[in-house]
């Protein structure tokens, strides 16, 4: 299947954003896939001075700073909300006549980060239109009594804490929407590293994302869309060092991204 790039900006977000072409048409079938960028791209802006990066195995992210060894091995994220905007026409602006342009929408997914550069399928789905721009959010899953679409999601959120969140995470922390598992190992005075410490690292975690899609997704051209994050630069600093996260275990961290125009990444310890 061929793709094309339909956002080269993302990439300073450590986001892009690709395309598949297939054979398209009235309610089509549209795929939704999470994937990770190439290990290269940890070399881009948010990477730190100092700091090394590989992938062992391609089973895993490693990340080598002057204060030790960080290896990821898993990372899962609630996705509070992925949706694709409309293309509006002139009777979607129209105030006489109430047309809806229809978007396409997701909500409340539980999905793995592949740190190994596989991508990993999130949902397929139909959907028919043109879209010039993606939504994503990762945000905890709390519902507000008074708020009526919040407590129509209340029985999806349980499922998916039922059947997917508390399954594989028992532990998992209120207000939590991310995790990250594996180790963490001092680097020693003489440049050898201590033994690893496991984590299972729990973040109240804020990622806002909306990108413009430049040229269009139309379903009658395109079938699959592939979100490529890049989780090596969030957990780089800026003097060198790697967040021990095996310091934060039992913990929930906050953590901020946001993506519109330009780019935000925050992290509270």
């Amino acid at each position: 299947m061929m793709k094309r790039t339909l956002s080269l900006t993302a990439l300073l977000a450590g986001v892009a954003l690709w395309a598949g072409c297939g054979d398209g048409g009235p309610g089509s079938t549209v795929a939704i896939r999470f994937g990770t960028t190439p290990l290269a791209s940890a070399t881009g802006p948010m990477a730190a001075p100092g700091a090394s990066l590989s992938g062992a195995a391609a089973q895993e992210i490693t990340l080598e700073g002057s204060n030790g060894r960080l290896t990821i091995t898993d990372i899962w994220v609630i996705v509070e909300e992925l949706e694709l905007e409309p293309v509006e026409t002139g009777d979607c602006d129209d105030d006489v006549v109430e047309v809806e342009c229809p978007d396409f929408e997701l909500r409340y997914l539980f999905i793995q980060v592949p740190v190994n550069g596989s991508d990993v399928s999130v949902a397929v789905t139909q959907a028919e239109g043109v879209f010039d721009e993606l939504e994503f959010e990762v945000g905890d899953a709390e519902v507000d009594d008074d708020d009526d679409e919040d407590l129509a999601d209340a029985q999806l959120i349980q499922d998916m804490f039922d059947n997917e969140i508390l399954p594989r995470f028992p532990k998992w922390l209120p207000k939590a929407s991310m995790v990250v598992v594996g180790t963490f190992a001092v680097k020693n005075a003489d440049g050898s590293f201590g033994n690893p410490v496991p984590f299972e690292t729990y973040f109240e975690a804020e990622i806002e994302v909306e990108l413009d899609l430049n040229p269009a997704f139309d379903t009658a051209t395109d079938s699959e869309i592939v979100v490529r994050l890049d989780p090596a630069r969030w957990f780089a600093r800026g003097d060198g060092t790697v967040w021990d996260l095996s310091a934060l275990q039992g913990q929930l961290v906050e953590f901020e991204l946001e993506m519109e125009d330009g780019w935000e990444i925050e992290i509270d310890d």
